[in-house]
């Protein structure tokens, strides 16, 4: 049983659904569902308690001590003699004379469809057993270091396609349908290479991680920034109407002006609205806090429309609009290498440290988490620097081990 099981089994959701899918895609699957679940606090504080370091410490010696490749042995050894089920198969008794071999005959085709069982249930256990100690145990000998984000990002093109960008600085380039595309380590750029108009346009969709960011121009030359664990869908190229494009996560946007085709940003259920301007959109689970550098924005969900000058940020939360004036260079300083805060909630700063450095953050008293602070730190610093100085500031302690950050009381 894996955390993410386990830990529906103890909220009291049915985890007896029996899904049968390609190992690969059911992973990679399984891996984002359970970032998913942990991003509510409630859930990793179930996780804390009921899987500790001794725990993990107890099984990791059993896996340590563990040979996978004379167990297999042994096992189709003793299969081989009939072993496995006291000497029958199917109802039928092995008979003296048999020899048995694996994939032959009535007892072999039996044979091979236990171990194939045997496989599709040893193969997830095992790694759901190593995903589920990576989450807060070091394996010996294994330092697991916790860096900053960097420059990574995966491009799904309209055919299904998935390419991964800014590995090696290895240059990406492809021609289609009108449309020239090129990446770096650091930026994908769409250029028109032909007048015609898209009839019906083609989506791409680029996916940043956790512990990622990724700078992307658009064919009509808009520019996004996009932090980390976020993903922006939008067409190769864009038609006679509006430029729509739908994001989930933060990026900030500086608009090409275009008075005939509007540029709107769909997130968070609301609608951001352009026509050419710089402006900041947070749009992580359900809600959409946007910040306007320059231009004009119009914000609208269908029921609450509100308009933005430069300087101002609407929250929207639970079909609720709030409207602030911030200091915008502060809010957008993340795409230019700096972490600003100011009189912010220390639970907000640690959830935003968790996206930008892959780890995961325990409160171990929750009354901290409404901790004000204020400050900047270098994006791309040592996480272990931020946090002595954090530590200077009297208000809480933080212990790490691996890529897990405990915050205590002082």
């Amino acid at each position: 049983m894996n955390l993410l099981r386990l830990g529906k089994s103890l909220q009291g959701e049915s985890t007896n659904k029996v899904e049968v899918r390609n190992v690969g895609q059911g992973i990679a699957g399984e891996v984002r569902e359970l970032d998913s679940w942990m991003e509510v606090e409630e859930n990793r504080e179930l996780a804390g308690r009921v899987w500790s370091d001794e725990v993990a410490e107890e099984v990791m010696k059993v896996y340590a001590g563990y040979d996978a490749g004379k167990a297999y042995a042994q096992f189709v050894a003793r299969i081989g003699n009939g072993e496995t089920d006291g000497g029958k198969s199917a109802g039928t008794e092995r008979k003296s004379g048999d020899k048995g071999k694996i994939g032959e005959g009535r007892n072999g085709r039996q044979i091979l469809g236990v171990w194939r069982t045997v496989a599709a249930v040893a193969v997830p256990l095992a790694l759901g057993a190593v995903l589920f100690f990576g989450l807060g145990k070091d394996v010996p000998g294994v330092e697991e270091r916790i860096v900053p984000g960097s420059g990574k990002a995966v491009l799904v093109l309209s055919g299904g396609v998935q390419v991964a960008l800014g590995v090696d600085e290895e240059v990406f380039r492809r021609d289609t349908n009108g449309v020239a595309l090129k990446a770096d380590s650091a930026v994908l750029v769409y250029e028109n290479t032909s007048e015609a108009v898209a009839v019906k346009p083609k989506y791409n969709e680029l996916i940043v991680p956790r512990g990622g960011e990724y700078a992307l121009q658009l064919a009509d030359g808009t520019q996004v920034w996009l932090n980390a664990d976020s993903r922006l869908r939008y067409p190769e190229r864009f038609g006679t109407g509006c430029r729509e494009v739908e994001l989930s996560g933060e990026a900030c946007f500086k608009v090409v002006k275009d008075a005939a085709r509007p540029f709107v940003v769909k997130a968070g259920g609301v609608d951001v609205r352009v026509l050419g301007t710089e402006f900041n959109v947070n749009a992580y689970g359900n809600s959409n806090v946007t910040t306007l550098v320059s231009g004009k924005v119009e914000m609208s969900d269908g029921r609450t429309t509100m308009m933005l000058e430069p300087g101002e940020q609407v929250t929207v939360k639970d079909a609720v609009f709030s409207k602030a004036e911030v200091d915008t260079g502060k809010v957008v300083a993340w795409k230019d290498g700096i972490v600003a805060f100011e009189d912010e909630r220390l639970e907000d700063v640690m959830l935003r440290l968790e996206r930008w450095y892959d780890i995961r953050v325990f409160f171990s008293n929750q009354s901290l988490k409404d901790v004000r602070i204020t400050g900047y730190i270098n994006r791309y610093g040592d996480i272990r620097i931020l946090l002595d100085k954090l530590e200077k500031l009297d208000l809480a302690e933080f212990e790490v081990k691996g890529k897990c950050v405990t915050v205590h009381a002082r």
